[in-house]
Parts: structure tokens; C-alpha cells; sequence
């Protein structure tokens, strides 16, 4: 029986990444070779299908003698199509004849019934639909992304965490800084050269001259 494979497509709802599957339909690779044990950590299961064309099957039948009727009106019913009375003429035709054996009186057969026999029923032509997993490859970008996706948060997480510590670090620096800045702050002290206000000059004289409220008595 022919077959002609009318249409293949890609199926996109079913992606197999994981050991551990039972594969229910065949798998082929990308130049549709079977394969068994395919290696999910390099690529990925796909399902597929494609259109296989059959055509109609025809019915198969032959000719079968049921009986034959002879001129007394007597009437021979056929067990098995062995018997050895029966002669084939043509079978593809439904031609057969009466043939009398040793010893038996002649019998003239004035009409037969003839039956056809289906051996195989007509099948319609149809198109049927195969299923199967496609193994694809993954390119070096999909691997590099899935191998982040696998490893990404752990490599992230001590990221994180040396940046935690560096952050910290700064911080005790930066407080440090502080500390030494407010402790260094210089004190206000007097300019030896920086000539005195007018206004100190002035409480000076007006201390020389105070009178003395209480002079001392002069002495006799």
C-alpha cells in the first residue's frame, strides 16, 4: 500500500527538557534519523506531526458454489468448496459445473446457485496523522541562558552578598572620615599680629583712669 506524506508542521505545545520522560511516540533528529537516547541537557524534545496520504483499498471477494439443482428436482447443497464434485471452469467468471463420480448414476444439473465471498472489505482512501518528537539542538545562546536560568540565583545571591559586605565596608570607612574631620576642626586662637580693637583700647584707658574712691589718709 502507498503512502505520500501530504504535509509535515511543527507542534509547539509540548517541549520536553527533562530526563526522565516515557516517550510515547518515536523521536527523530534534525536530519530525521531515529534516535533513543537523546541528550536533554544539549537540546529539547519538540512534538510534530505530519500528513500521511493512504489510498483506497479495494474490496476483495470471490465466487463460492452454494448448490446445484438437478432435472428430477432433487437439489445438492455444497459443504465445503473441496468437494470433489465440484470442477472449476472459471473462477474469476462464477463458472463452475456438476462433475458425477466413480460408481454414481448420472445427474444432469439444470441450474446452480452461485454466492460471492468477501475476503477483505473496501478501505476509502483517507489521511492519517503521525506523531512524533522532534530533537532540536540548542544553539550556544540558549545554552548560555538556560545555564544562567539553572545557576543565575545562586551566582546572584553571593553576588549580592560581597556587594552587602562592600557596602558596609564603605559605610564604617565613611563614618571613620567623619569622626576625624570634627575632631581636627582647628581652635580659635588670638593672632599674635592682629592689632587689638579700638574697642579694647578703650576700656584700657578708661581703666587707668578711674579715681580712687577710698584714698588712704596721709599718715602724721
Amino acid at each position: 500500500m502507498d503512502e505520500e506524506i501530504l504535509e509535515s508542521n511543527n507542534g509547539e505545545e509540548e517541549i520536553i527538557e527533562e530526563d526522565g520522560f516515557s516517550y510515547e511516540y518515536p523521536i527523530f533528529d534534525q536530519t530525521n534519523q531515529e534516535i533513543t537516547n537523546p541528550d536533554l541537557t544539549k537540546g529539547y524534545l519538540r512534538k510534530e506531526y505530519f500528513t500521511v496520504h493512504r489510498p483506497a483499498v479495494p474490496e476483495v471477494w470471490h465466487y463460492q458454489v452454494v448448490s446445484f439443482e438437478f432435472n428430477d428436482g432433487e437439489i445438492y447443497t455444497v459443504k465445503s468448496q473441496t468437494d470433489p464434485h465440484i470442477k472449476i471452469i472459471d473462477a474469476e467468471k462464477g463458472i463452475f459445473e456438476y462433475q458425477n463420480l466413480a460408481g454414481e448414476k448420472p445427474r444432469i444439473v439444470v441450474s446452480q446457485v452461485i454466492t460471492t465471498i468477501v475476503d477483505q472489505p473496501m478501505i476509502p482512501a483517507y489521511d492519517n496523522t503521525e506523531t512524533f518528537y522532534r530533537y532540536v539542538l540548542y544553539t550556544e545562546k540558549e545554552l548560555a541562558d538556560k545555564d544562567f536560568l539553572e545557576n543565575g540565583p545562586a551566582m546572584l545571591s553571593e553576588a549580592q552578598t560581597t556587594i552587602e559586605d562592600l557596602l558596609l565596608l564603605i559605610a564604617e570607612l565613611v563614618g571613620g572620615n567623619e569622626e576625624s574631620d570634627e575632631e581636627e576642626e582647628p581652635s580659635e586662637e588670638p593672632n599674635e599680629n592682629e592689632e587689638p580693637s579700638e574697642e579694647t583700647n578703650e576700656n584700657e584707658e578708661n581703666s587707668s583712669e578711674e579715681p580712687i574712691d577710698n584714698p588712704e589718709e596721709p599718715i602724721e
